[in-house]
């Protein structure tokens, strides 16, 4: 969704932690947790999940082999 201002709503990850945020996605890439102004776990990154991985996540699939995390 548009949110203008060259930003969008998204849903997104924390690469540090895993727990998903409602997000605005800045021009340039930036990644903001909505309410989280210092954002999750001292600036890790955040990853924007696709469409098809917020189905996935809510019909309990197990995640795709390039979002699995460990050894």
């Amino acid at each position: 969704m548009e949110e203008g201002n060259n930003q969008r709503k998204v849903a997104a990850v924390c690469d540090g932690c895993g727990t998903a945020y409602a997000a605005i996605e800045r021009e340039g890439g930036t990644i903001q947790p909505i309410g989280h102004p210092n954002g999750c776990c001292d600036g890790a990154g955040m990853t924007v999940l696709s469409d098809r991985e917020i189905d996935r996540e809510i019909a309990g699939e197990p995640e795709s082999k390039s979002r699995e995390r460990g050894p």
